[in-house]
């Protein structure tokens, strides 16, 4: 990253007439891109093309920085008070690495209008400050964390990073596929001030089919040969929004930030003590353990538990980061953890927030409750994820353990090729609870994902084990290729409780779904085994495909307890579901 000059490039006059003209009369800034730039300098640029003496020419300075820091800003009526807040903690994520305050105006000539606009699906900004009035405008759907940090960039002085000086020797850009009227936003800016190496992550670059003639089909930014790998990385801030030179650039624009720690002090989205920005110091420490202190004087305690409530999701866990919320040293919620992330306020629904992802090795994730995201409550995605662990934590319930308080989707999912992970233990601190969800408890798919363990655990259940809790279709499928996974164990505590949701209890299916392990577990039971808490359909289905996987064992320990449900005790259904074992359970019996 970082572009903080304005620039030399290569405008002719026939675009810089279209731009000119655009502006609507007594307006001072035009349009390039999601970019408002001074008129005047527009039209003297104009000027010095048109007398044929200069073919590239630079700026005569750099996108004026705000005065110490210091951003004055006001909402327009169209912004509702989720909206502000949203903004407002992107503004605190960007404040976290660099020496910023953004302040409500009073009386200050110079300062920042944030509205909406019902025309932009993205939105748009002046670049620095510009003097007087200026706008950041977003869209209406398009209130996301990524969307809010790219247009504080451009309103803190930054272009984008595919506009730098140096972007050909990392990028091309296809002119042929960019749409009528976007050229501007692709056009090289010479003689930039650059902080830093070319940064594909970086949340001013475009993704790679932005304003194409045919998205999705047809690419306008392509990274050259030796740097193909970001191909599918650039513009996507699936992950942590600000990058490591996004968070560099803006240090050395205006100072360095305050010092962030990996103590989480506050429920507060961003800004230091938060959880956002522990897990940022996360990111630049390897092997970090997260802790809690959070002190009940906090405006998000109530109830015996901590709320966090995020406006957006949050950095991904890497770099065997451990989170421990056992670490609250107020034990004030005697039915389960005392940390709640709840995703109520993310906006906009549509972005799919995550409670939790883990997408590095060897990470840790340790008594939570997480519920209310748009998204999942955990997802443990991507090759790289491999021997992480998820345990103790209460996914889609109440803080007492006894209530659905779902998120959109699943409690907990391993995807993509992740392996080697473990959800829940053999003891009761290790128990995850994965109930009440709109569709399935635990979610295993894809090819690759394999080796993956999940023991101890209640599916479909209360936190006491008292009484059902159900998730809305099956407690547990594997699907999709995942292959070698592991659902019980034969250690007597492995045993996962698999009762009372709405379908089957566990079902594998597709073709390439193979050698998975299910033993020792209490399929239709209650955790002492001697009362019915029946799914609604089979204990345990086996269709589509699916071939050579084992349901129980030769030995005691790997005996599963398939009984009280509502249909059969297993079913094996479909062609090509063939080789898959069933052997040693009690199907029918306590």
């Amino acid at each position: 990253m970082k572009v903080t000059a304005l620039p030399q490039t290569d405008w002719n006059v026939a675009m810089l007439d279209e731009i000119i003209a655009a502006v609507p009369p007594g307006q001072n800034l035009a349009q390039v891109g999601d970019m408002q730039i001074l008129v005047e300098k527009l039209r003297t640029w104009r000027n010095q093309v048109a007398g044929g003496t200069v073919i590239n020419f630079a700026f005569d300075g750099i996108a004026p920085a705000w005065t110490g820091g210091n951003l004055y800003y006001t909402f327009d009526a169209s912004v509702s008070p989720a909206k502000k807040k949203a903004f407002l903690d992107g503004a605190a994520e960007w404040a976290m690495f660099a020496n910023l305050r953004f302040i409500p105006r009073t009386a200050q000539a110079n300062y920042f209008t944030v509205k909406e606009n019902p025309s932009l699906g993205g939105g748009q900004s002046a670049l620095g400050m510009v003097g007087g009035q200026q706008f950041l405008e977003i869209g209406p759907g398009s209130w996301n964390r990524a969307t809010i940090c790219h247009e504080l960039g451009h309103t803190l002085g930054l272009v984008h990073e595919h506009q730098r000086s140096d972007r050909d020797a990392f990028v091309t850009i296809l002119t042929n596929n960019i749409a009528a009227g976007y050229a501007s936003s692709f056009v090289k800016l010479g003689n930039t001030l650059n902080t830093g190496a070319y940064d594909f992550f970086s949340v001013m670059h475009y993704r790679r089919d932005a304003f194409s003639v045919s998205p999705d089909v047809l690419d306008t930014i392509q990274p050259l040969p030796a740097y193909a790998q970001y191909l599918d990385v650039i513009g996507k801030q699936y992950d942590q929004i600000l990058s490591p030179g996004d968070r560099a650039g803006m240090a050395a624009k205006y100072g360095a930030g305050p010092v962030l720690t990996s103590v989480v002090t506050t429920t507060l989205d961003s800004g230091p003590g938060s959880l956002r920005a522990a897990l940022y110091y996360a990111l630049d420490h390897p092997g970090t353990t997260i802790t809690f202190n959070i002190p009940t004087s906090d405006p998000g305690f109530a109830g015996g538990v901590f709320t966090i409530q995020p406006t957006d999701s949050f950095p991904g866990l890497m770099r065997a980061t451990i989170l421990d919320g056992s670490s609250q040293p107020t034990n004030s919620n005697p039915n389960g953890p005392e940390i709640v992330l709840n995703g109520a306020l993310c906006d906009p629904a549509s972005v799919y927030s995550d409670g939790l992802r883990l997408l590095g090795s060897n990470c840790v994730v340790q008594s939570f409750i997480i519920n209310g995201f748009s998204g999942s409550g955990i997802v443990i995605d991507g090759t790289n994820a491999t021997g992480n662990s998820v345990r103790g934590c209460y996914l889609g319930l109440n803080s007492a353990g006894t209530a659905s308080a779902t998120n959109r989707y699943y409690p907990l999912i391993i995807s993509g090729g992740a392996s080697g992970n473990t959800v829940g233990g053999t003891n009761a601190a290790a128990r995850n609870i994965l109930s009440g969800s709109a569709y399935e408890g635990l979610i295993i798919r894809d090819s690759g994902t394999r080796n993956n363990t999940v023991q101890g655990n209640y599916i479909g259940v209360n936190a006491t084990g008292s009484a059902a809790l159900s998730n809305a279709t099956a407690g547990v499928s594997i699907y999709g290729g995942a292959q070698g996974n592991v659902i019980g164990g034969t250690n007597t505590d492995a045993a996962n409780v698999i009762s009372g949701n709405t379908f089957q209890g566990l079902g594998i299916s597709g073709a390439n779904t193979r050698g998975n392990v299910v033993a020792g577990n209490l399929i239709g039971l209650n955790p002492a085994g001697n009362t019915a808490m029946p799914n609604g359909w089979s204990g345990v289905s086996i269709f589509g495909g699916a071939q050579s996987n084992l349901i129980g064992g030769t030995s005691a320990a790997a005996r599963n307890l398939i009984s009280g449900n509502s249909l059969q005790g297993v079913t094996v259904s479909d062609l090509g579901t063939t080789g898959n074992v069933i052997a040693g359970n009690y199907i029918g019996l306590n």
